[in-house]
Formats: C-alpha cells, structure tokens, sequence
C-alpha cells in the first residue's frame, strides 16, 4: 500500500522518522492528534508503527495491530526488524535501477537494442502460444549521416531525442518502443493486427 507522507498516523511515523505506539501518539500535542487524526487504510487500528529508514531517507514502514507482547522488548525487535529491512528495501531499489539503466540508451532515454531484442523474442513466443496478434514496425531516419555531416553531431543527437519524444506522443502505453541502431528504431505493437499498426505507422 502507499500511504502519502502527511496522511495519518502512518503519514506521521513516515514525516518523523520516530517508532511509536498507540500511547505515544496519545501522548502528542491536541494540534498533531487533531492533524493526524485521519485513518489510513481504512479502519484499521495500529499499536505500532515503525519507519523504514536508510540514509536518512523514509522507504517504507512497518505497522503492527494486536501485537502478542507490548513491552519494550517489541519496539526494539520491532526496531531491528526495519533496520534490516531498510538495508532489503535499499538493495532491491539499487537493483531496479541499475537493471533500468542497463535497459536504456543513453541519448534518447529508450529501451536500447539488448532490451528491444529480448522484449520482442519474449512477445514473438507469447504472441504464439496465445494464438494472438502481434505487429513490429522497424524505420531509421533518411539521408541522416548526410544531416549529420552538414550540421554536426550535437545537431544529430537532438534530432534523434526530438524524434523519441514525438514518437512516444503518439503511440499507446501498451506499445514498447526503442533504438536499435544509430538512426534506427522499433516499435513492437502486442495484441495488435498489421492493419491497425500500419495505422500508427502512417501518423509516426
């Protein structure tokens, strides 16, 4: 679930960065009560709320209701518990990133040719198991080594980032689109006929 920063008595913990129990926060000012006073998650009642937190920064929170002990012995386990999953939580973000980045070119901010080549064999393979549609539209830029050499690379280079945002206006979410080569793109349309993606080809 994702809870907004300044909603709630999770929106609290996450703000603060304090592990707190249903007394602690009987214990806040009438103006914090009256601000965080709003449920979350509907109407379930917490009795300890702990923030996940790594580099200063809030990832995430654990929330427990009726929890078997409520000594202090909870809160420190309950404490050590986010400190190991603030470290997870940090590793799986690190993970994602790096596996995007190696997903995407540099330049034009799309998928690059390993990420388009693996996507479209995965989607081929589906494609033909499910007995459903799918098209690919393969193009590249005219005369463009000649624009390059008459206006120079910083001008090419703009060109191409300009195009990757038009095309990615006019093409659908569902679309998985990409550089392949210099000047050279893919848009791999699933679950679609060749006569509806010749359609989008026309207006690209």
């Amino acid at each position: 679930m994702e809870v907004d920063i300044n909603e709630g008595p999770l929106g609290f913990v996450a703000q603060t960065q304090r592990l707190m129990s249903r007394d602690d926060f009987l214990k806040e000012n009438a103006a914090t009560k009256k601000k965080y006073k709003k449920k979350t998650l509907g109407d379930l009642e917490f009795d300890l709320i702990c923030p996940i937190v790594f580099d200063d920064v809030t990832v995430g929170i654990i929330a427990l209701s009726k929890p078997k002990y409520q000594s202090g012995a909870a809160k420190s386990l309950l404490r050590l518990a986010s400190q190991i999953g603030a470290v997870a939580v940090r590793n799986v973000l690190a993970y994602s990133r790096m596996k995007r980045s190696a997903d995407i070119d540099g330049l034009t901010r799309l998928y690059n040719k390993h990420y388009m080549t693996m996507t479209l064999g995965e989607l081929v393979y589906q494609a033909n198991q499910a007995s459903t549609p799918l098209s690919a539209f393969l193009f590249d830029i005219d005369h463009f080594k000649n624009y390059n050499d008459t206006n120079g690379h910083d001008a090419g280079d703009k060109l191409l980032q300009q195009l990757a945002r038009l095309v990615e206006e006019n093409i659908r979410r569902s679309n998985i689109f990409g550089r392949v080569g210099g000047e050279e793109f893919l848009i791999v349309f699933p679950d679609t006929e060749k006569t509806q993606a010749m359609k989008a080809a026309e207006l690209i």
